[in-house]
């Protein structure tokens, strides 16, 4: 009688125990447990095919290392740090205790995030948010970790009068939050790369009743994608695109993805959106 153990014991496998044919995948299981994944394979042509799309979230250092989209987006246009986009951002020195009820025309709302460059005391610029009544720095731009703030750090404007749709670029060369005067330098329209982004979208009952779902942030309406178990859907038939408070981007469902369409979203079902972040 022979006896078949059903499992691999902790560090037993080595190169000579395991190997692929040809063309054949690693596989994982996927998130929601329901199908494999192929991940890796060495192809026809001997070399390493990706079955899904790879993401890193480290920064290149070496000539040789990977480098993702987005930091060659951002290292084309001059940006090595990009922070999350600001609401407005500041035209003149502005209270940060009791700070004002709007900033460049817009006015704040709860957990705004504004870009403070102007101040009379440099040592105060820099990203904070509205709790409010205050303007309090970010976690993101409160120099904790230090390496968070460095030349290059930059921040997109979303909205205001003079501000709006703008990028600027934090100039000083080993900065310290509240310590160095901290300048920042708008980056000249041309040399703005927009960041291409993709959201995986939860569908909720909620959303499902609704007939829309709102994006983190308003985006690039001619960029979007709209993605259902790997197929495209087709743009002011499936779905349409508004702009909502919050800010955001809506979509709505249309034609094949509404209540009555063939392939109707319910409650838990995936949409994947790319898009490019205004």
């Amino acid at each position: 009688m022979q006896i078949k153990t059903r499992g691999i014991e902790n560090n037993a496998v080595t190169d000579q125990k395991i190997r692929l044919s040809n063309n054949q995948s690693i596989r994982a299981r996927n998130a929601a447990n329901t199908g494999d994944i192929p991940l890796l394979r060495a192809n026809t042509s001997d070399l390493a095919e990706f079955g899904v799309k790879p993401q890193s979230s480290f920064t290149p250092s070496l000539s040789q290392d990977l480098a993702t989209l987005g930091w060659v987006q951002d290292y084309v246009s001059g940006v090595t740090s990009l922070k999350e986009a600001a609401d407005c951002a500041t035209t003149g020195n502005v209270a940060l205790v009791g700070a004002p009820g709007s900033i460049d025309s817009h006015v704040l709302v709860m957990n705004d995030r504004v870009l403070v460059k102007d101040q009379t005391d440099a040592k105060e610029n820099g990203i904070y948010r509205y709790d409010g009544t205050d303007l309090v720095r970010t976690a993101d731009f409160d120099g904790t970790p230090a390496s968070e703030v460095k030349q290059g750090v930059s921040v997109d404007i979303l909205f205001g009068s003079i501000n709006g749709k703008t990028r600027w670029i934090l100039t000083n060369a080993a900065p310290t939050v509240g310590v160095s005067n901290l300048t920042f330098a708008e980056i000249p329209a041309g040399a703005i790369v927009p960041v291409q982004q993709e959201e995986i979208l939860s569908i909720t009952a909620t959303d499902v009743t609704n007939q829309y779902k709102d994006l983190s942030q308003v985006v690039l309406h001619a960029s979007v994608q709209v993605f259902f178990s790997g197929i495209l859907q087709k743009k002011g038939v499936d779905y349409t695109l508004s702009n909502v408070a919050g800010p955001a981007t809506r979509v709505t469902f249309h034609g094949d993805l509404a209540s009555a369409g063939n392939i109707a979203l319910v409650n838990g079902d995936l949409l994947t959106v790319s898009y490019e972040r205004e």
